[in-house]
């Protein structure tokens, strides 16, 4: 049986036994794993652990931003609307300045253009788009092959798949009434294992417990030298 302590508060003055108790708590609350296993044996849970305290071998690819093309053969029409998420981007021949508001350019590619620079809010404002415009919040926009615009989530993952990409032009459409594509980077399989050895303590927020049960028992509550408050655990299953 091994005797291990920790700091739970260096700038302790004094405590009486219900507020040690609480710090007690609150000490171990991020204590979810033994670390006295060694990371070969230690398998690991999905969000168990953040990217920066997993082993290579754990990720097997990186998150991929959602997206959506929208293509036009045509110009757009005055009124027509393009939707991306809940922001509704109307094409204008004469442009009033409503969030929003495009102007519809003298060519397609012009059109296109202005139609990306009030996504992403650069451009100029008052000629390409309405100066009341305001960036949109969820994606952004670069121009694609031929007169079309790619359109992607600003966040990687699953979560930009539900993005709604609708419009009502005669002449262009989406590829699909949502985006597509995003996926959230993935655990290997049993083989994946975390990489707490190599983070420090302080980091991690973890101390040698019992390799199976992750439990501690308290074995004492006194000071050190320089006034902090330490706690004696045993590093051996709680009975």
């Amino acid at each position: 049986m091994g005797i291990k302590s920790f700091v739970i508060d260096p700038d302790a003055v004094a405590y009486t036994n219900d507020e040690i108790v609480d710090k007690i708590n609150a000490a171990t609350a991020d204590i979810t794993r033994a670390s006295s296993v060694s990371a070969a044996a230690r398998p690991i849970e999905a969000l168990e652990v953040d990217s920066t305290e997993l082993a290579d071998s754990a990720v097997t690819g990186a998150r991929v931003r959602a997206s959506e093309t929208l293509t036009l053969t045509n110009q757009p029409l005055d009124t027509e609307t393009v939707t991306l998420d809940s922001k509704v981007y109307v094409f204008q021949d004469i442009l009033t300045d409503v969030d929003g508001n495009v102007k519809i350019g003298a060519t397609v590619a012009l059109s296109i253009a202005n139609l990306i620079s009030a996504i992403n809010l650069n451009g100029t404002a008052g000629t390409d788009y309405a100066t009341a415009m305001t960036l949109h919040p969820t994606v952004q926009a670069v121009a694609g092959t031929g007169d079309s615009i790619d359109v992607e989530a600003k966040d990687a993952g699953t979560t930009g798949n539900s993005i709604a990409s609708t419009e009502t032009l005669t002449n262009g459409a989406f590829g699909g009434a949502t985006f597509g594509g995003g996926t959230d980077s993935k655990l290997a399989g049993g083989a994946a294992k975390d990489d707490l050895d190599g983070v420090s303590y302080k980091d991690r927020k973890y101390v040698k417990t019992d390799p199976e049960t992750g439990e501690f028992r308290i074995l004492g509550i006194q000071r050190d030298a320089a006034g902090d408050l330490d706690i004696d655990y045993d590093d051996q299953a709680a009975t």
